[in-house]
């Protein structure tokens, strides 16, 4: 068992400020009943496994283990809140006709006069993320040189850290249209977005995987695993709070559970290496052939609109009408038209995604999946003896052997009442469009 205490980082000179939706405030940490950004965090991580010999003659071998564990807190975290006011001071001004009342000495205080304020903000009763990860695996000998081991491996994930718009519009109206005029910082002050780090989240992973195991013998070893998974989440965190966005509605964090993105339900891989028996002369001895192959299917990705209805533009999704069929079909422009350009304003014959007004659309989160991944390297090389203590090799390989195009994510973003068609390659629109690979291919592959 292991106990952390992991203590909330601080600013040495209390330069952060937070929103009190309680008071309808911005305060200065340190002050006004603030004493941190959020709670201290004292986490228990009890860890428990066994091993099981099952015949006691090492052939036949039982795993399992449990454990918690907790993330370390993050500095970056709480650095965002050194750029609310009145630490940083963000201010534009934007006219459409001169005024010659604007001067260089006025201009900054009618800016502010005008200006309105999005605060970044931490919940106060963040969490540190834990997982519980749990596995139980057979491993099996074969052969003096190969083995074979199955198992399950799964986590469940919670307080996992997300964003979300504390003052998202209700019908147009936001919660907190503006400071208090009571607030100790920019009283009265307009507000616009507040985007809090919380740790709601949630999330599982569960998999099935497989693995054979070849030791170098008579001129051959090689490693091949299956992983047949799942992985779920409400949001897929993998940049800082501030980055990557809340969910499409803010009070239903739940809703955007669903397929996290990095979610690959099959995943084969083989890496070998064969000395091939050819022993006639030096030309002919010393060959050996290598692989190393990556066969997986795709990630998903999301359909979403422009639309701002959460307050944030690009996080709303459409109405989904109907099942969407995939395909790669060369368009005009030269893209891959991978999921039909249907969409319209309100349902209607033959479309498949329609805006969801003023409100939220149903559309599942990563509903769609794009191509998978195939690649496959392969090496040869000679080896020739010169003398006793001294050899030539000659190496040749081949990356991407059978020159699969491995195809990127989709353009999953459109316009309301905006055209959606392909007419001419000028007059083309991009969405439900793939116009790049995963990886550029190099002397490395396309994986």
């Amino acid at each position: 068992a292991r106990f952390e205490w992991n203590g909330t980082p601080k600013e040495a000179q209390n330069r952060f400020s937070v929103f009190e939706p309680s008071s309808d405030s911005l305060v200065r940490v340190g002050s006004s009943g603030r004493g941190s950004a959020y709670n201290q965090n004292y986490d228990f991580e009890p860890r428990l496994g066994f091993a099981w010999d099952v015949k006691g003659n090492g052939n036949t071998v039982i795993h399992a283990g449990y454990g918690i564990l907790y993330n370390e807190p993050e500095t970056n975290l709480l650095t965002v809140l050194s750029t609310n006011p009145p630490f940083a001071v963000p201010v534009s001004l934007t006219t459409s006709t001169p005024s010659s009342a604007l001067t260089m000495q006025n201009a900054f205080s009618q800016a502010q006069s005008a200006k309105s304020i999005a605060p970044l903000n931490v919940a106060p009763d963040f969490k540190n993320p834990q997982i519980q990860s749990y596995n139980l695996e057979v491993e099996q000998r074969l052969a003096d040189t190969m083995g074979f081991k199955i198992g399950y491996m799964g986590s469940k994930s919670t307080h996992l850290q997300i964003l979300l718009n504390q003052n998202q519009p209700a019908n147009g109206v936001r919660p907190f249209a503006a400071l208090s005029t009571s607030s100790p910082i920019d009283p009265g002050l307009a507000l616009t977005n507040i985007n809090e780090t919380t740790s709601v989240g949630n999330g599982n992973y569960n998999a099935l995987w497989m693995t054979v195991t070849k030791s170098f013998a008579t001129g051959l070893q090689f490693n091949g695993s299956y992983t047949w998974s799942k992985a779920l989440d409400y949001n897929s965190y993998s940049s800082t709070s501030t980055a990557y966005g809340p969910p499409q509605n803010s009070l239903d964090p739940r809703g955007d559970y669903g397929p996290s993105d990095f979610d690959t339900r099959n995943h084969f891989s083989l890496s070998g290496v064969y000395d091939l028996p050819f022993k006639a002369n030096r030309l002919a001895a010393g060959w050996e052939i290598s692989t190393i192959t990556v066969l997986q299917s795709g990630n998903p990705f999301t359909v979403e609109t422009t639309l701002a209805n959460d307050g944030v533009v690009g996080r709303t999704r459409p109405n989904l009408l109907g099942h969407v069929s995939t395909r790669k079909t060369l368009a005009l422009n030269g893209n891959i038209q991978y999921i039909p350009q249907a969409t319209c304003v309100t349902p209607a014959s033959g479309c498949l995604f329609s805006s969801p007004g003023t409100g939220f659309g149903d559309e599942s989160r990563n509903a769609i999946y794009y191509p998978g991944l195939e690649d496959v390297d392969v090496g040869l090389q000679k080896k020739t003896k010169i003398t006793e203590r001294l050899s030539f090799n000659l190496r040749t390989d081949a990356f991407n052997l059978i020159n699969h195009p491995n195809l990127g994510q989709p353009n999953g973003s459109f316009t309301p009442g905006s055209a959606t068609t392909c007419l001419t390659p000028t007059a083309c629109s991009t969405f439900g469009q793939i116009s790049s690979t995963r990886f550029p291919i190099g002397d490395f592959g396309s994986s």
